[in-house]
């Protein structure tokens, strides 16, 4: 078995194991009780039942196995019946036990699944509880260590594949700088410019990646500087006051603060109670899609751009692979061809930081129905001419036949 097919078995974490057990002979046992699973792989839970042999002189025969998370009107949902889970969802029944397949889990997966099994007796059915829980989790990109190049605008840093679930040594990664392909395992290091990004995505599930990271450029070993200036300077020392979030720094009173700028923080300063506006890097910037929904092939499409910054920001554009599409606010297609289908996202950049968007999901669809319909009513109208045509001309074959009084049988005599 190869790395990939062993990558897309089920990812679990046991902890224990669930025994529903009743005075009377009935009971459920579920493994395992709680699972952690990656976003795009499948799980398995198993349940054994037993139950009573006979009861009141008549055989106990079970009739209905099945897994719910909720019911309607007090009675359990067969998960089968859910359409949140078609297509996903496999039960394989035998010899007092059931295993549930979940696949290609999603993050509304998390939920307790519990088992019921129910018997020809009037009062035999029995349900597991509390249940089995499933928690399903992406992967993101974590900084371990960052420092210095010795160049500007650039940092080796080193950076890890983390998901929510307790280690697993089993799972293997993949690792993409800006889009491409590269090697690592479970933490990554290189040398990173402001333009640089870095995801994962654990191998066998490659189309469940984390969103990508901007990994923080030291730009010098104290960071990038910040100077204070006033237009009514008093004679002598001036005293500045620098503030961090609204709060000031103490100690900080020179025109010109060195200290480290963190990306999420804002930062400001005053002279004489004259304040400043505070500077910041760009908030997650929001895209507005033109025409959200399906998009028809050749329309005109638009995608906007727009993040909070202080100063303002540049902005670039990215399809799904992270080819830099433009450096603009607006990202415009005059007549979108199918091959633009595909997941975008912008960025914000300023001297304090970057940050990109969610993706926004734009498919391109061919107008198939109009063109159909075209297709079939010209066919329609074709046959409908054709039929008209050979009923015009089979008719007038039997006028000239009639006016000259001839018979077809009189013309195979006369042809003899």
């Amino acid at each position: 078995m190869g790395l990939r097919e062993a990558a897309s078995c089920f990812v679990i974490f046991l902890l224990s194991v669930s025994v529903v057990q009743a005075a009377d002979g009935w009971g459920v046992r579920c493994t395992p009780t709680q699972i952690c699973a990656v976003k795009g792989s499948k799980v398995q839970i198993r349940c054994s039942y037993w139950h009573p042999s006979r009861i009141d002189d008549l055989d106990v025969a079970v009739e209905q196995t099945y897994w719910f998370t909720k019911g309607q009107d007090s009675e359990p949902v067969d998960l089968r019946a859910a359409s949140e889970y078609t297509g996903r969802v496999q039960y394989h029944c035998g010899n007092k036990a059931c295993t549930l397949t979940i696949t290609d889990l999603r993050d509304s997966d998390s939920d307790v699944y519990q088992f019921r099994f129910i018997t020809n007796q009037q009062t035999g059915s029995f349900t597991d509880s509390p249940g089995v829980s499933l928690s399903v989790t992406g992967v993101q990109v974590i900084s371990k260590k960052a420092s210095a190049c010795k160049t500007y605008d650039c940092s080796w840093s080193r950076v890890e594949c983390q998901t929510s679930c307790p280690p697993t040594p089993s799972l293997s990664y993949i690792w993409y700088k800006n889009g491409q392909k590269t090697w690592g395992e479970k933490s990554y290091s290189d040398f990173f410019y402001s333009a640089d990004s870095i995801s994962c995505a654990v191998r066998g599930h490659e189309d469940f990646p984390s969103a990508p990271v901007y990994v923080q450029v030291i730009w010098s070993p104290i960071g990038p500087t910040l100077t204070c200036h006033s237009s009514c300077l008093l004679s002598g020392r001036p005293s500045f006051v620098w503030y961090k979030n609204g709060t000031e720094i103490h100690g900080e009173t020179s025109p010109t603060f060195r200290g480290f700028l963190h990306p999420e923080n804002s930062y400001s300063c005053a002279y004489e109670l004259h304040h400043s506006s505070p500077v910041y890097a760009p908030k997650v910037p929001l895209v507005q899609l033109s025409q959200p929904g399906d998009i028809l092939k050749g329309s005109s499409v638009s995608l906007t751009c727009s993040s909070d910054a202080n100063p303002p920001p540049a902005y670039a554009w990215y399809k799904q692979n992270q080819t830099l599409l433009n450096r603009a606010a607006q990202l415009v297609f005059s007549s979108i061809p199918l091959s633009d289908s595909g997941e975008y996202y912008c960025t914000a950049e300023n001297a304090l930081g970057k940050t990109a968007s969610k993706r926004v999901l734009i498919n391109v669809k061919c107008a198939w129905k109009s063109a159909v319909t075209g297709t079939t009513t010209a066919l329609l109208l074709v046959v409908i001419l054709l039929a008209v045509f050979l009923w015009i001309r089979r008719n007038k074959s039997f006028t000239q036949q009639r006016e000259c009084g001839e018979r077809p049988e009189d013309r195979a005599q006369v042809n003899e």
